[in-house]
């Protein structure tokens, strides 16, 4: 009977750390798995003062977006590398009690986070007279 006890306290304890939120492997895993990691091309982009709207073929250049799962951030413009920073992804209030998943980059505004099923990325500028950016993600469907 003894034998069963510890047993169980093994398996008991071994679960807890398995599945307990605050353990690294836990949060690694979520980063790993959270839907913005992947590789991402810029369709288009709105806003600024006068409501600009903005394509690749307006500006004449394309631009790709790389997150990778250990928190690292590319950007690339017309495949030349000129952005390398880490990356947040933060839950902050927003619009007043609006909560929001954001996008926080060293050197960028950060930008809310929308997803439009598994393939468009949507960052919206988060502060006055900013832009909001479409992505889809490289390789889909």
């Amino acid at each position: 009977m003894e034998k069963h006890i510890k047993g169980l306290a093994i398996l008991a304890i071994g679960l807890c750390l398995v599945t307990c939120p605050r353990c690294g492997k836990e949060s690694t895993r979520s980063t790993s798995s959270h839907p913005i990691v992947g590789e991402w091309s810029w369709v288009e982009s709105w806003g600024g003062f006068a409501g600009e709207h903005r394509t690749p073929e307006t500006e004449g250049y394309t631009k790709t977006y790389v997150f990778r799962a250990d928190h690292t951030f590319l950007q690339y413009r017309n495949d030349s590398l000129c952005v390398s920073e880490e990356y947040r992804i933060t839950e902050k209030v927003v619009w007043q009690k609006e909560r929001a998943k954001v996008l926080e980059i060293e050197g960028m505004i950060d930008q809310i986070i929308e997803f439009e099923g598994d393939d468009t990325l949507t960052l919206i500028g988060h502060g006055e007279d900013c832009f909001s950016e479409v992505f889809v993600r490289i390789g889909s469907k």
